[in-house]
């Protein structure tokens, strides 16, 4: 097989400049592939600040979690949020550990964040594939507008093979393929460990489904719809030209990860939101060990259960007290003060059959009768449910 880039191989990166290139297409139209206007330009120029391109179909405004670097030279590159503190880009082209990363919001400003750390997915054999996980130094504010995106998970690989996809290259340029089949590459190094979906792109017929990845495109993603959202499958990675004018475009295939992604992520309290998440079922019941005394420390316990048969993914408490506490905390949880009486707290997950908990501590309570608390509680694939408790306060 020949390779697009001969001196490196199979890589579309460094090799070429990437401001030369960009997803390849046979009529390329601006009003039609590219999500947003007024780009190219550094993003860090404020004068060039993108907009949403009204022509683009399915809505660009589908697509504000794809970022790309606030970096002088380097803001081609396209990177997918898949939590509001991680995107996944591509292992053999890394970005520099002092850049940083903008995203359009919905108020029509860019929003930019430093990233914390770059870390390959490692398979099952203990190989380091070509996807990579990538941590922002701070969360996405949903306030932005700016939504991290599910990822596909269909029951196999042959449920993708023939679906229509969107294929984002660097230059925020898009167009529509079909996903070919799967496969695995053979004595490759740094792209044999990887499970790819694949794309075909025939140099001597014409059709609807017309992009090839060109030099740059690496890390960049693609999409496949289902009802009217747009749902990760992967990102750009490698290619070859086969016989018959044939270039062979091959995808990081997200789903074969969700595991490896789930237990990096898990630190930062997140797991990746699946498309389809399995039902499940998780209790939620606060106590308290010892009885309340006005003026005295206070101690209140947040228990939670799966007691379903699946995970639960992105679990979240929101708890709002009736009296500020001092401190609220458990193992594996993330936990923040709103303001001093709302606290919310997230975690990757709950296994089946798992438990977990939360300690909400007072140093002293002031308040004379009783103490009140309201618990939000939602993951994904279950509505947000709320709870009401009321403990009574003894005064000595």
């Amino acid at each position: 097989m020949k390779r697009l880039l001969p001196c490196i191989l199979s890589a579309f990166a460094c090799c070429l400049p990437t401001t030369a290139l960009a997803l390849q297409f046979r009529r390329y139209s601006a009003a039609v592939h590219d999500r947003l206007i007024h780009f190219p330009g550094p993003p860090i120029y404020t004068f060039q600040t993108p907009a949403i391109n009204p022509t683009f179909s399915p809505s660009a405004a589908l697509f504000l979690g794809i970022g790309w670097p606030a970096h002088p030279t380097d803001w081609t590159r396209q990177m997918a949020l898949i939590s509001p503190r991680h995107f996944v880009y591509a292992t053999h082209y890394p970005l520099g550990p002092d850049w940083q990363i903008a995203f359009l919001g919905t108020d029509g400003a860019q929003h930019i964040y430093g990233i914390e750390s770059q870390t390959p997915i490692i398979n099952r054999q203990g190989q380091r594939t070509d996807l990579m996980l990538c941590t922002l130094s701070s969360e996405v504010s949903s306030a932005t507008g700016i939504v991290p995106f599910p990822v596909l998970n269909l029951s196999s690989e042959a449920a993708y093979t023939g679906r229509e996809m969107i294929v984002c290259g660097s230059f925020v340029r898009a167009g529509k393929s079909l996903a070919k089949g799967f496969t695995t590459r053979a004595n490759d190094p740094g792209f044999d460990s990887t499970r790819y979906v694949y794309f075909d792109y025939k140099t001597n017929t014409r059709n609807k489904y017309d992009c090839n990845y060109q030099g740059g495109d690496s890390g960049a993603p693609s999409f496949m719809m289902v009802d009217g959202q747009a749902a990760l499958i992967g990102t750009a990675s490698t290619q070859d030209r086969l016989p018959k004018k044939i270039y062979r475009n091959y995808i990081n295939f997200i789903p074969a990860y969700l595991p490896e992604l789930d237990l990096l992520m898990e630190t930062r309290g997140y797991h990746v939101k699946r498309f389809y998440p399995l039902a499940t079922t998780v209790t939620t019941q606060i106590i308290a060990t010892d009885p309340l005394l006005q003026g005295g420390p206070a101690r209140l316990t947040v228990n939670t259960e799966n007691t379903g048969a699946s995970p639960a993914h992105n679990l979240s408490l929101i708890l709002t007290f009736s009296e500020a506490p001092t401190a609220l905390s458990g193992a594996g949880w993330i936990c923040e003060a709103i303001s001093p009486l709302v606290w919310t707290c997230h975690r990757g997950g709950l296994d089946s059959s798992g438990q977990t908990s939360l300690a909400a501590e007072w140093d002293s309570l002031a308040s004379p009768d009783s103490l009140a608390v309201t618990t939000l509680k939602s993951f994904d694939g279950a509505a947000a449910e709320t709870l009401d408790n009321s403990f009574p306060i003894s005064v000595e």
